[in-house]
């Protein structure tokens, strides 16, 4: 993969996935990097990992929150 696709893949999920603003010019410019190479397989995989990173740490989050709620309540029978 050419590092002008990589860098067109990084700012889509980058601004669709991750929320991080970009222009409309360097996500139109990025839309069409990826038209023309036709890699959306790798486009795929690419936001599938940025949704999974973007959701790791409130899944961490919530893990913590119920565990601490757990150990309040004292130990169980």
């Amino acid at each position: 993969m050419s590092s002008e696709l990589n860098s067109a893949i990084e700012v889509l999920t980058d601004h669709f996935i991750l929320g991080q603003e970009k222009t409309i010019k360097e996500v139109s410019q990025a839309l069409e990097c990826v038209t023309k190479a036709e890699s959306f397989e790798e486009l795929g995989r690419k936001v599938c990992l940025a949704m999974l990173k973007a959701n790791v740490a409130a899944l961490q989050t919530k893990r913590a929150v119920l565990v601490a709620g757990l150990s309040s309540e004292g130990p169980t029978q």
